[in-house]
């Protein structure tokens, strides 16, 4: 891993836009100290609020951390959180020209958490077509050629639809798709596909173990139905699995204390596209991107991988 590493106190001068939804994460960190009197639930104390950019945005922000040029293109509702979203967006140094105004929910993820662990989470959501698909395919193809790698991060929340998605992976120099859901021809012909082993289950319909030789008939299976270049499968305490049409490569997980899983997929794209972005061997990045969401999944919440994580954890 040490010629990636070279790379991370560097000024990569390619640019990557990340196409999808939008979420904001909103964490209530407290204790509970009695049963509440009204109902047999717990009372949490609340000590403190913590607001992130999760969904797509988590993705484009692992990614400015690691020093990339990136910009945003997703939407946003026109409400209170969506106020929240857009200031969080532009307080971490983002523009916010590719994100529009609709009228729909933002999509919002409240946690509330005592010691370490999650009591409930609470969603705001309005999962609809889109209205502004030509808008977004008109500044599309205006835009698309600036970039080296396009990042699609569908949560399956509506931004991503055939159109846009096709459009996308047949227009653009490389493609990396995060997918969701069970319509996988909107991702055909992409150059990379990243799901887990559930969403791989739920785009092929089958019931798949987290097994090897299964997730690698799986894998090729995928690649032919879709015509996809190349499959990583995300695969929890087993690592990473990479399938293409010549091999296949395993890499297993760095051991971990575990805290909080969400956002580690984000991290896993997010460490693929820059180890892309610096041309290095694919097993190298496999065991960078392996790094990368060790570290993340030790933090409690979406957060987003830092150099001085990298850096620490590797000297």
């Amino acid at each position: 891993m040490k010629k990636i590493l070279k790379y991370i106190n560097s000024e990569l001068k390619a640019k990557i836009l990340v196409v999808g939804d939008l979420i904001l994460d909103k964490y209530y960190f407290g204790n509970v100290e009695r049963i509440s009197p009204e109902a047999p639930v717990p009372v949490v104390h609340v000590k403190k609020i913590v607001s992130r950019i999760g969904g797509a945005g988590n993705t484009a922000l692992n990614l400015k951390n690691l020093g990339v040029n990136v910009d945003i293109l997703g939407i946003v509702g026109n409400d209170e959180n969506a106020i929240e979203l857009l200031e969080l967006i532009e307080k971490n140094g983002f523009k916010n020209d590719f994100i529009f105004k609709v009228e729909n929910i933002t999509t919002t993820k409240i946690r509330v958490i005592s010691r370490q662990q999650h009591l409930i989470r609470i969603d705001f959501e309005e999962v609809k077509p889109i209205s502004i698909e030509d808008k977004i395919l008109k500044l599309l193809e205006e835009h698309l050629k600036n970039y080296d790698i396009v990042i699609i991060s569908d949560y399956n929340k509506g931004l991503i639809t055939e159109n846009i998605s096709q459009y996308i992976i047949n227009s653009s120099k490389f493609t990396i798709v995060d997918p969701k859901g069970k319509n996988w021809k909107k991702y055909k012909n992409a150059n990379i596909i990243t799901p887990n082993v559930k969403e791989l289950s739920e785009g092929l319909n089958l019931t798949l173990e987290n097994e090897d030789k299964q997730l690698e008939i799986a894998g090729k299976t995928a690649i032919e139905r879709y015509n996809i270049n190349s499959i990583l499968i995300t695969r929890s305490e087993k690592g990473l699995s990479y399938i293409d049409r010549q091999r296949t490569i395993h890499v297993p997980t760095i051991e971990s204390e575990v805290y909080d899983v969400s956002g580690a997929g984000d991290t896993v794209v997010a460490s693929l596209a820059f180890g892309i972005l610096c041309n290095i061997d694919m097993k190298e990045i496999l065991e960078f991107a392996n790094l990368c969401a060790s570290i993340v999944i030790r933090h409690i919440g979406t957060y987003a991988i830092k150099k001085e994580d990298i850096l620490n954890f590797a000297l």
